[in-house]
């Protein structure tokens, strides 16, 4: 005899919970702005130390498979059994903690390699800020001169550059918040405005991935 489907049922609920956290859409944790409320939350790992390559590896494409931590945030009181409220933010309090934690631990690999915080990763000789300008001049027009006569046939702004990095990566199906943090944008909404013209093969890939998810289900 088949019992009946319980949602409430404490396994159910958690399988609910664990569907929604993956199947949400992942946000870069510097990107987390402060919102109020309780609950659970999931981060992902995606880079290449070589301890997590498993980990890393099922979390490419867009497809974030396996969370590296999963946690949950109680309203203050909770655990006490009082009545609880919505104000506060304990879920955003505990994620921001974790973001400082990754931010203290690239302070100590910056100290490591003797650069302060906030020295530049490209600089002029003496230190000082690259200016366009002189840049443009005395580099970027020699390089474009050079290339002429090697056959290049258009003269890009170094700027295009940039443009054509972005469209490479969203053509190949890089999610757009990870373009967006790479580029430096401060939220997908403008990675978005400025290059979602380009996206469009990415919900093609999106619909070949959701396909081939419910094929294997079928």
């Amino acid at each position: 005899m088949n019992l009946a489907f319980n949602p409430l049922d404490i396994p159910n609920l958690g399988k609910s919970v664990a569907n929604a956290i993956l199947e949400t859409s992942p946000t870069p944790i510097q990107a987390v702005s402060r919102f109020t409320g309780a609950g659970v939350y999931a981060i992902y790992y995606t880079g290449d130390f070589a301890a997590y390559e498993a980990i890393s590896a099922a979390n490419r494409d867009g497809q974030f498979d396996l969370p590296i931590y999963v946690g949950k945030a109680t309203p203050s009181g909770g655990r006490r059994g009082v009545t609880l409220t919505t104000t506060g933010a304990p879920l955003f309090s505990r994620i921001d903690d974790h973001r400082k934690s990754i931010e203290e631990e690239l302070f100590e690999e910056l100290k490591a390699l003797n650069r302060k915080p906030n020295e530049l990763l490209f600089q002029s000789r003496t230190g000082t800020p690259i200016r366009s300008s002189p840049f443009a001049r005395t580099v970027w027009k020699p390089l474009l001169d050079l290339a002429e006569t090697m056959g290049l046939d258009v003269r890009p702004r170094f700027q295009d550059l940039r443009h054509t990095h972005v469209t490479w990566l969203l053509e190949d199906g890089v999610p757009i918040y990870v373009v967006s943090r790479r580029i430096g944008h401060a939220s997908t909404a403008i990675t978005e405005q400025v290059y979602g013209h380009i996206n469009q093969s990415a919900d093609v890939a999106a619909l070949e991935v959701f396909s081939k998810r419910f094929k294997q289900a079928s």
